[in-house]
């Protein structure tokens, strides 16, 4: 649907393709569409990017997203880590290992998901009044 959507507009065509192929696995045997490949695509470090903030910020999300229960930082790092060369770009969980990017995707995924939270309930709370 985000595909479809995307494609409508000359302002967001572009992204089109990030949307749909950023559920298939670094490894390409999960995830969709299968007849996709990452092999000389140019965008496809744009699509595994995304793969893995999406899947971050699905996993630990308890407000907008919650399809689940969601995990902690530390256990989703865990999950990254384990799935390194298989759903993940191994080079971009290794991203993850510096102290200081940990600190940092950590307060986004809390504190500052949080506060824009407040700000577009806020802001929606206002237009329907």
């Amino acid at each position: 649907m985000g595909y479809e959507l995307l494609s409508k507009w000359d302002s967001t065509r572009p992204y089109a393709e990030a949307a749909l192929y950023h559920h298939l696995w670094y490894d390409e045997k999960g995830g969709y569409p299968r007849e996709y490949t990452h092999k000389g695509n140019d965008n496809a470090i744009l699509y595994q990017i995304l793969t893995c903030a999406d899947c971050l910020g699905a996993a630990t999300d308890s407000v907008g997203r919650a399809y689940s229960s969601c995990k902690n930082f530390a256990d989703m790092l865990a999950d990254l880590h384990c799935n390194a060369g298989r759903m993940f770009n191994p080079d971009l969980v290794q991203l993850f290992d510096s102290e200081q990017r940990q600190q940092e995707a950590g307060r986004l995924i809390t504190v500052e998901r949080e506060q824009l939270y407040r700000e577009v309930f806020c802001k929606n709370v206002e237009l329907v009044l």
